[in-house]
Parts: structure tokens; C-alpha cells; sequence
């Protein structure tokens, strides 16, 4: 059982250690994305004490100052001095039907006036200042491959690294050892130490050894909700709804509309106050979060959190507001008070897999591991590779072959 734990681990190790490598490395960064978006690019700070514009005069603004486009989402500031946010998604071209390429898809705005601050296209594969964020954002999330296949293949290298960590783990457990017993404790404590004065492979496998054991608990985190953030939908929440009751989502229900569609007859701002009104009782003062109006069913979708939602420790409530295009009624609610315990398990997912659950703490902890995913892909190819030439070198003085 034991060889057969070791190729596994060797195969398996080796075929996603590269992604693990860049997986770690860029983790470790957009732990901090907010902070390091604003700091590359200070047209994202604004006058703190101007008065901000009404949501629907902003969006008014923007898609006159550039009529090929149409505001998808909007988020406004998360505190003063902050620029206002927009996702935008082109318009048909009227002589084609096919959409403009206005070459952006967000941009930051100036709240108190909604001028246009910047204007990037994100997950292309820029790197500029503006870029340098999303670029590294999407190469975590999908490598930069198109469609799903990115998100599809490193969901497939999350449920492999799951699964490799728990043999990991058995690999350095003693042999023959039951736990219950005092030598098992005793032959178990070299695994979790690091022989500094040994040099070369000893010193890289104690290295892959020991942090792969000091730091096993939040890898196993980390692992499980990647598997949630690359397959929600195929794996994950079909996996939750065996234990639990998973609320389906309210735009999945609600009718499409065929053809090309007007605007809608409520405005955003309308649209956030009529949400407002709907929130359950206990978040009514919540902060609002985004705005965004979903063409297809004709629904604005208004989300609002609860005050430092995913800064301070265990703030993670959430609540979305599905309101009505055509006449301001709700469609439809989701979110952690009004969800079951499934709904609320399902939106652990994120905070916990960027250290968000725990506040600032949190988030220093997952970059360091993140770092660690990076040095253990690393030693692991080491070990291998030192390993594979001792075998060659034995396999020359005998005159045969050697294994990978």
C-alpha cells in the first residue's frame, strides 16, 4: 500500500506542480488586489468630501459620453475617497447587429461628477498598471485559456491536489506504528522538523516534509474551496445540496425575453431603493454593494452587505434583491439571512479560500501559504528529479534503464 501511496503521490504531484506553482504565486498577490489596484493606479482615489451623484445620473453620464456601451454593474464606493466602479458590455452595432469593440470592459468613475478616471479591458493579457490586477486575477482563476477550460482544467488539478494532500499526509506517518501507541509520537516528530545543518536533498526534503505538515490544515482549505471557486456548479453545490437544502438561484426561474429590449422603465436608483424596502429585517441598514440589471430577464439584481462585508473577521452576510425592470416589484431574494444553511455554507466558500473569513490575520495567512504551495511544487520536482539521477547514474554502472 505504501509504494503504491508513493508513485501516486510522485505522478500526481508532478502533473499539477506547475500549476500549484503558479496557482500559489498569484494567490499570494491578489490576496491583497484591492490595495494593490489602488496603489498602481491613483486616479482610483477621489475628492472624499464631494457629494456623490445619484446612481441612475451616473450610469446616464457614462453611456452618453460613450454610446456604445451599456453599464452591466455598478459598484459604488466602499468608503470616501474611493472611485465609483462599472462593468460595461457593448451594444449592437445598428448596421451589423454584431457589438461594438469599444476596447474596455470597466472603467472608474468619479462619483460626485461621473467623469471617466480609467478605463481598462479585464483578462486581457496586458500588463500595464492598469492591467497588472486583472491579469494576474484571471491567470489564477483560468490561466488565460478561453471559455471554461481554464476554470474547467484547474478544477480537475483542485480535486487532484485535495486528494494528494490526504496521501501526503499518510506518507509521513510511521510504518507499522499504532497511533495510540508512544512510538508512533516519538517516530512521528522528525516528519515536523527540519534538519538545518543537513545540506542538498535532505535539506529540500525536510523542507517538502515539514511544510507540507506545519501548514496541512490550511492547504486542505485551500484545495476544498478551489474545487468551490473553479466547479460551483458541476461538482461542489450538487456535492453541498446531498447534506443540505441549496435555495436555486431566483434569476434561474425567471422568464427570458426574447429580442432586442428597451431600457428599463425604473432607473438604478429606483431600482435600489425598491430593493432596500425588500431587505429582511435585521439589514436594512446594510450598505449597499452593486447595482447590476440583467437584460435577459429584465431584473435588476442589488446586493448589500453587512459593514467591513469580507475586511473585518467574519464578515461574510450577504443579501441580493431581485427587482422588477418593467414596474419596480421584487422577483426574487437570496442571500445569508434569508438562505438556509446550505446558502450560508456555499458563501464561506470565497472568504474562506482568500483568508477573508479572518480578517486582515486571514488574508496575511493565505499569502504565505500561497507561497508555500509555490516552494513545496518546487522541493517536490527536486526531490523528483534528484531521485530520477541517482537512478540513472545506478542504472549506467549496472547497464540498464532507469524509472521516472
Amino acid at each position: 500500500m505504501r509504494h503504491a501511496a508513493v508513485l501516486a503521490h510522485r505522478v500526481v504531484g508532478l502533473a499539477i506542480a506547475a500549476f500549484l506553482l503558479v496557482a500559489g504565486l498569484t494567490g499570494s498577490v491578489i490576496v491583497f488586489r484591492d490595495e494593490l489596484d489602488r496603489w498602481l493606479n491613483p486616479s482610483m482615489r477621489v475628492d472624499a468630501m464631494a457629494e456623490p451623484l445619484a446612481l441612475s445620473a451616473l450610469v446616464e453620464r457614462l453611456e452618453a459620453a460613450d454610446p456604445r456601451v451599456r453599464i452591466t454593474y455598478l459598484y459604488p464606493p466602499k468608503r470616501p475617497g474611493e472611485a465609483v466602479w462599472a462593468s460595461v458590455a457593448p451594444r449592437p452595432e445598428p448596421a451589423t447587429g454584431r457589438p461594438f469593440q469599444p476596447g474596455y470592459n470597466e472603467v472608474w468613475l468619479d462619483p460626485a461628477d461621473g467623469r471617466v478616471l480609467g478605463r481598462r479591458e479585464a483578462g486581457a493579457a496586458r500588463f500595464d498598471r492598469a492591467h497588472a490586477v486583472p491579469f494576474l486575477v484571471t491567470l489564477h482563476h483560468n490561466l488565460h485559456l478561453p471559455g471554461d477550460w481554464g476554470r474547467w482544467l484547474l478544477g480537475v488539478v483542485s480535486i487532484l491536489w485535495m486528494l494528494d494532500g490526504v496521501v501526503a499526509g499518510f506518507l509521513t506517518l510511521p510504518r507499522s506504528q499504532a497511533p495510540w501507541r508512544g512510538a508512533f509520537w516519538r517516530k512521528w516528530r522528525p516528519a515536523w522538523g527540519i534538519k538545518r545543518s543537513a545540506g542538498g536533498h535532505r535539506l529540500t526534503l525536510d523542507l517538502h516534509r515539514a511544510g507540507g505538515l506545519w501548514l496541512w490544515t490550511i492547504l486542505a482549505l485551500l484545495a476544498v474551496t478551489s474545487v468551490a471557486m473553479n466547479l460551483p456548479g458541476e461538482v461542489f453545490r450538487p456535492m453541498v445540496a446531498v447534506f443540505g437544502t441549496v435555495s436555486p438561484s431566483p434569476v434561474a426561474a425567471m422568464p427570458k425575453r426574447g429580442g432586442v429590449t428597451g431600457p428599463p422603465a425604473i432607473g438604478w436608483t429606483e431600482a435600489a431603493m425598491a430593493a432596500r424596502a425588500a431587505l429582511p429585517a435585521g439589514c436594512v441598514d446594510w450598505p449597499l454593494r452593486y447595482v447590476a440589471y440583467l437584460p435577459g430577464p429584465g431584473v435588476y439584481r442589488v446586493g448589500f452587505a453587512e459593514p467591513e462585508f469580507r475586511e473585518g473577521a467574519f464578515r461574510v452576510a450577504r443579501e441580493e434583491v431581485y427587482v422588477r425592470g418593467d414596474s419596480g416589484g421584487v422577483a426574487g431574494r437570496a442571500g445569508y439571512l434569508s438562505g438556509t444553511t446550505a446558502d450560508r455554507f456555499l458563501l464561506w466558500q470565497f472568504p474562506l479560500h482568500s483568508g477573508r473569513m479572518f480578517g486582515w490575520a486571514g488574508r496575511v495567512a493565505v499569502a504565505f501559504a500561497g507561497l508555500m504551495v509555490a516552494a513545496l511544487s518546487v522541493t517536490g520536482i527536486l526531490i523528483w528529479w534528484r531521485k530520477l539521477r541517482s537512478r540513472r547514474q545506478a542504472a549506467v554502472g549496472r547497464g540498464g534503464n532507469a524509472r521516472v
